[in-house]
């Protein structure tokens, strides 16, 4: 995760979010669950969504929710996207582009069309977001000794890892505020594991699913 972080922080490319009523499904067994660890039916046909910020469509972000190398796809005008079917998805849709971040995961269920929400690095803030029905919201503070106290440590990169086995791929990122808070939304309401970097340092903690506020100490 450490690697990733340092490398997107570089690039300045991060993640969007929110849900939309998805439409009738074609698949069948595809799960509907907030579970980050569950098992995901593969959706039978392409899965199609639009990124946007607030409500002006996003275009020239990048879309792929897990296939692996040669599987993203960027938007359009529009801010349209469709992703191939068949793979090995990891069940979270991740969007990426320079000077934004997604801060509420969007969770796979059926083939879409599914609303991806990003928010610009101006406008982010603290303040706890909403998450759909059926997921949670995830706010906090990011923490760093300095002398001998705990200060909250702003600009820390803060993300959701839906895989454990694979820290380097997140289902949604923000960043903290001048305070060091932060609030990730759409998390499943399992337990969900939770990284933040700053600069060389890090920490991650995993958040029970009857926890909604976290304090994240961040260690060389």
């Amino acid at each position: 995760m450490r690697t990733f972080v340092i490398i997107a922080l570089t690039a300045l490319s991060f993640i969007g979010c929110s849900h939309s009523p998805t439409g009738p499904s074609t698949s069948t067994g595809s799960s509907t669950s907030g579970s980050s660890t569950s098992a995901v039916t593969l959706p039978v046909y392409p899965i199609s969504g639009v990124v946007m910020e607030g409500t002006r469509p996003l275009a020239g972000v990048t879309v792929d929710q897990g296939y692996g190398p040669g599987s993203w796809v960027v938007t359009d005008a529009n801010g349209a996207f469709q992703l191939p079917a068949g793979g090995v998805p990891l069940g979270w849709l991740r969007a990426t582009k320079p000077g934004y971040v997604e801060p509420c995961a969007v969770r796979i269920a059926g083939n879409g069309p599914f609303a991806v929400q990003m928010v610009s690095l101006s406008a982010l803030t603290g303040t706890p977001l909403s998450s759909p029905s059926g997921f949670r919201t995830v706010s906090g503070v990011v923490r760093q000794m300095t002398s001998d106290t705990l200060q909250g440590v702003a600009g820390a990169w803060v993300d959701f890892e839906p895989d454990p086995n694979n820290t380097d791929w997140l289902a949604a990122v923000t960043l903290t505020d001048v305070s060091g808070r932060f609030s990730l939304c759409g998390l499943p309401q399992d337990a969900a594991l939770i990284g933040a970097v700053s600069g060389t340092a890090f920490g991650r903690t995993t958040v029970p699913s009857d926890q909604t506020y976290i304090e994240i100490d961040l260690h060389p």
